[in-house]
């Protein structure tokens, strides 16, 4: 008889542990599963620069190594210019590649009539160098 109340009285002791724990694990888990709201954290304006100008890495190939990289940054710049809804309708980008810069323009299929983006890319720094909507 005493061992069955020593063994109810650790089973009582588990259920009161289990409950707490599968709760905390089921939160955990469920917080872990929403996206976040924004991409970055905006912390206000600097009124110095941060370091010298020429400071930093840059690799031997450039910032701005592939298609892929340019039509994303053109896509930055031309949706903050333009309007995303309006640059999204001219996918896919045509991406074309110079010994020093990446050429990224809009594309509106046949028999679609109106202009697209053209936005040039410095492959070593990433610097946009030209910006123009054609009408």
């Amino acid at each position: 008889m005493q061992n069955n109340q020593l063994e109810g009285g650790k089973a009582g002791g588990r259920r009161r542990f289990v409950w707490p724990s599968a709760l905390f694990v089921a939160t955990a888990l469920l917080s872990g599963c929403s996206e976040p709201s924004s991409t970055f954290q905006y912390v206000g304006k600097e009124t110095r620069l941060l370091g010298p100008p020429g400071d930093g890495y840059k690799p031997p190939a450039g910032l701005v190594r592939t298609p892929d990289t340019a039509a994303g940054i053109a896509e930055a710049v031309a949706d903050g210019v333009y309007g995303a809804a309006q640059i999204r309708e001219q996918r896919p980008y045509q991406v074309t590649d110079t010994p020093t810069h990446w050429i990224v323009r809009g594309n509106f299929p046949e028999p679609a009539k109106g202009g697209v983006f053209e936005i040039i890319i410095n492959k070593q720094d990433g610097a946009i160098l030209h910006v123009i909507h054609g009408e």
